[in-house]
């Protein structure tokens, strides 16, 4: 409750009651201004700022399952050691295949000698590449 004689004295002050009544209301206005400016900041800079957070997130989580992982075990260790000793072994087997030529191509059914022998001489302008 208000004290009528500590009312009467601030409205002395400010000019009479009706000034006491203009400096409540501005000083309410000023106050509601301030809230309207923090809520409407607060109404949408939170959306914004979720948006943001939650893009990144989603950004942060598909990058992670795409990158590729590693998983190494105890049954079968990835040493420098034991992948130089799998590709020596790849090339020593290399080595050991037998190498197959390809057999030279038949002569044609045709035994007539001008036929042997427009197969054995090139046209002229091209080589032959052995």
């Amino acid at each position: 409750m208000w004290d009528y004689s500590e009312l009467s004295a601030e409205a002395r002050k400010l000019g009479g009651p009706d000034a006491l009544r203009a400096a409540y209301v501005q000083v309410g206005r000023r106050l509601g201004q301030r809230r309207g400016f923090i809520l409407g900041a607060l109404a949408v800079g939170v959306p914004v700022a979720g948006r943001k957070v939650l893009k990144d997130y989603r950004d942060r989580r598909a990058v992670a399952a795409s990158q590729a992982t590693v998983v190494t075990s105890e049954a079968a260790p990835a040493t420098e050691e034991v992948v130089v000793a799998e590709a020596e072994a790849v090339l020593a087997a290399v080595d050991a295949a037998p190498v197959v030529d390809e057999p030279e191509p038949e002569p044609a059914a045709d035994s007539s000698p001008s036929a042997a022998a427009a197969q054995s001489t090139p046209e002229a302008g091209r080589h032959v590449s052995a």
